[in-house]
């Protein structure tokens, strides 16, 4: 049962990684299309 959560958190731990990465790169190019703009 310990296995099982610590593979649990161990997945949220990675997914959470992954999406704040998506969003930097996201929030990035929209503020470099903002300066491309001007």
């Amino acid at each position: 049962m310990k296995n099982i959560l610590e593979n649990f958190q161990l997945n949220l731990h990675n997914l959470m990684n992954h999406i704040s990465i998506k969003q930097k790169t996201y929030i990035k190019a929209i503020f470099t299309n903002e300066l491309d703009q001007q």
